[in-house]
């Protein structure tokens, strides 16, 4: 089993009265003992990713699609 799986991972966010996309179908997997490094222009969502599968997003964000897995279990699922 992997330690962390994300697959096809949505956040978005609401500003003023528009949603915007800040991430989009990002999928990953690791295994224990296992490090990743997310590169890529600045804006690009690698902050809100890593926000996301910790839950920690802003009032105005959610996750809107997608699963992330920890030891199997699906914790974008669970409620706040």
């Amino acid at each position: 089993m992997k330690l962390l799986e994300v697959r096809s991972l949505r956040t978005q966010f609401t500003i003023g009265k528009e949603v915007m996309n800040a991430v989009d179908g990002v999928s990953f997997a690791l295994e224990d003992r296992e490090a990743l490094g997310l590169v890529g222009e600045s804006g690009c969502g690698k902050t809100t990713t890593a926000l996301s599968v910790m839950r920690l997003r802003p009032d105005n964000g959610w996750i809107a699609g997608g699963q992330i897995l920890y030891r199997g279990r699906d914790i974008a699922a669970i409620s706040d």
